[in-house]
């Protein structure tokens, strides 16, 4: 038994790499990417298909991968690479050695968020490093969403 304490929430994006979208064109609505090569993760939980919301409006894609790779910083470095469009949150592909090759796909599409959260063994006996760390945490995901999310980059 594990206590799981919420720190926020991270937006899921699409990203590609310039040179990808240099060979085969950038899409411009979800519809497109049925055309495109797409590299997904394949981890035990994640959801199969990619859900878009604009305006109101749902759609769903359940979208055949060219390829899957079970380990994020390979996803990242293929993803850099060309090999594909990807989606994943933010903090996959925004630290990658390559970030300023990728480019953020369909930007005026939500794609929901994945929640982040701080995991210790008992609530029983926290030591005040580990509640002062996760306070520190969640202070530095507001700041985070305040600088991102809410003051418009990227």
């Amino acid at each position: 038994t594990v206590i799981a304490q919420l720190i926020g929430h991270k937006p899921v994006w699409l990203f590609a790499a310039r040179t990808y979208l240099e060979k085969y064109g950038t899409p411009k609505t979800p519809d497109d990417l049925v055309k495109h090569r797409i590299s997904r993760f394949a981890g035990a939980n994640i959801k199969k298909r990619w859900e878009f919301s604009k305006d109101g409006r749902n759609q769903s894609l359940d979208l055949k991968p060219r390829i899957r790779i079970n380990n994020l910083d390979a996803l990242c470095e293929a993803v850099c690479a060309g090999v594909g469009i990807s989606s994943g949150p933010v903090w996959w592909f925004e630290n990658s050695p390559a970030q300023g090759a990728l480019v953020r796909l369909l930007p005026d599409y939500d794609m929901g968020a994945v929640p982040l959260h701080a995991v210790y063994p008992s609530r029983r006996f926290v030591p005040q490093k580990v509640r002062i760390f996760i306070e520190y945490l969640k202070e530095e995901h507001r700041k985070y969403e305040l600088e991102h999310v809410i003051g418009g980059g990227s």
